[in-house]
């Protein structure tokens, strides 16, 4: 593992390469272009309004706003594992035609989602305006919940990416478990509105920290539990740990794969 940090390192400048080319070859072709990356979350929290809101009759405060804070960090997870599963597997030929650090690539569509999510965090901003939540000192705090979110990103996309070069299968299956795994986070209702032994349950998912400190963090202006943050960063450092490992460990095999 250090070798391999040593290689990235001595790599920054295909680092940069491959991160400007994963921002410019997402959305390629499309009219919106760069802005499906807002657009979409906009259009997703469009429909979970009218579902919760409108058809449920549910939904707290601000309703739009929560959602759409939801709807982003989700897409910032999401788009950071799922594009990195892409671009490994798109780069199959040159893996096996070049030598270079293989972990360079599942890094770099990471660092494309990150810039990404900071353009969105700005945009939350300007869209809490109408509603009355202005920024303040404690906006801030954002900062190192949006880090911890990384390290677990990071983690889990070297894994499933290494994981799928062997099988296929995996892109797609993660479809399918990543929208469950929204539905079963509070991403669409408030955490303290679940109760009992099904919260004891979801407290072990990291999004049930993560959102709720977003919330706290830019609509209430509350400060993150510290305590759980802590929790949830050391377990996503370990994912980070496990996944970069994993990754090394699979690494010769790409070649082998056709």
């Amino acid at each position: 593992m250090r070798d391999e940090v040593k290689a990235i390192n001595s790599h920054r400048e295909l680092l940069r390469y491959m991160t400007s080319t994963a921002l410019q070859t997402t959305y390629s072709g499309t009219f919106f272009g760069y802005a499906w990356w807002l657009l979409d979350p906009f259009l997703q929290m469009s429909v979970y309004v009218v579902l919760v809101s409108v058809i449920m009759k549910r939904g707290g405060e601000n309703p739009a706003l929560f959602i759409f804070i939801s709807v982003l960090a989700w897409k910032y997870f999401n788009a950071g594992v799922r594009n990195a599963i892409g671009f490994t597997q798109a780069k199959g030929g040159l893996m096996r035609q070049v030598a270079f650090p293989h972990s360079l690539l599942p890094l770099s569509a990471d660092i494309a989602e990150t810039f990404r999510f900071g353009v969105g965090l700005i945009v939350i901003v300007a869209f809490s305006l109408p509603f009355g939540v202005y920024p303040s000192a404690v906006s801030l705090m954002v900062l190192p919940v949006a880090a911890v979110q990384l390290l677990f990103t990071l983690g889990l996309a070297y894994l499933l990416s290494a994981l799928n070069v062997l099988f296929r299968d995996i892109f797609n299956l993660t479809q399918y478990a990543f929208q469950l795994w929204f539905y079963m986070s509070p991403a669409l209702y408030s955490l303290n509105s679940v109760h009992g032994l099904l919260r004891s349950f979801m407290i072990l998912n990291p999004f049930a920290t993560l959102f709720d400190d977003y919330h706290k963090i830019l609509m209430d202006h509350q400060m993150p539990s510290l305590t759980g943050l802590g929790y949830v960063g050391i377990g996503s450092f370990l994912t980070l740990v496990v996944g970069f490992a994993s990754f090394i460990r699979l690494q010769p095999l790409f070649a082998k794969v056709q």
